[in-house]
């Protein structure tokens, strides 16, 4: 998806530590609050004084919180069926249960577990494909990364969003998969109450990964709230 924007906008990429690519956070700090201050902190290393800021599940609570923080840094705000309000199984001021499963992560990760974790995700089953299975898996067992994701799952501490929300400056897109058992779609009417200046596009037939299941259509879609016109929202 991300090349699909390139031709008209700098794109930056940020790998969180805890994930594959970067690894572990040496502090051993997962919170909102310390993952705010490595984004800040790579603008300021990139020199970007402004940007807009887009994010995707746990990515999109980054964003928002992170928006809602630092509003003289972002432009537009796009959350792509952002994480946040309480749901059943996670309640504000709580960490997360973890299921006696997930604590046998740092020691086994078979690809099949895999890939019934990532089936929900995808509401083509056809979309999770096997070389798709194999970078997410590759990825997970990178040294050091599902110890912190446990880490990142018991410092969670989930709090009421609309106070944040409500602080929020930047126009704010807010992008759902019609299908998405993940984090319904329904969930956007929350933040449409809570935030001041924000839109919603639902993509019809996708799931919770709409950047991986209709690049193309995600692309355009935030061109299009980005560029007003430069695009329209028929997808």
């Amino acid at each position: 998806m991300a090349a699909a924007l390139e031709d008209g906008f700098r794109t930056i990429r940020l790998d969180l530590p805890g994930f594959g690519l970067t690894g572990p956070d040496s502090t051993g700090d997962y919170s909102d609050t310390r993952a705010g201050e490595v984004l800040a902190a790579l603008l300021d290393a990139l020199g970007v004084a402004r940007a807009h800021v887009v994010g995707s599940s746990m990515g999109g609570r980054i964003a928002w919180r992170f928006a809602a923080e630092h509003p003289d840094r972002v432009e537009r705000l796009v959350l792509m069926a952002p994480d946040g309000f309480a749901s059943p199984g996670l309640d504000y001021g709580k960490p997360p249960r973890l299921a006696p499963l997930m604590r046998l992560l740092p020691y086994t990760l078979p690809r099949f577990l895999v890939r019934a974790g990532m089936a929900p995700a995808y509401a083509d089953p056809a979309a999770l494909t096997e070389a798709r299975v194999e970078r997410y898996h590759a990825m997970l067992t990178a040294p050091g990364v599902r110890r912190a994701i446990l880490a990142r799952m018991g410092q969670h501490i989930l709090v009421p969003p609309e106070p944040f929300l409500a602080r929020i400056a930047a126009p704010t897109l807010l992008l759902w998969g019609e299908k998405d058992a993940m984090v319904p779609a329904a969930h956007a009417a929350d933040y449409l109450r809570a935030l001041p200046d924000a839109r919603s596009v639902v993509l019809p037939g996708i799931g919770h990964a709409p950047m991986e299941e209709a690049p193309e259509a995600t692309a355009r879609a935030i061109r299009a709230f980005l560029i007003p016109a430069a695009a329209d929202f028929d997808f």
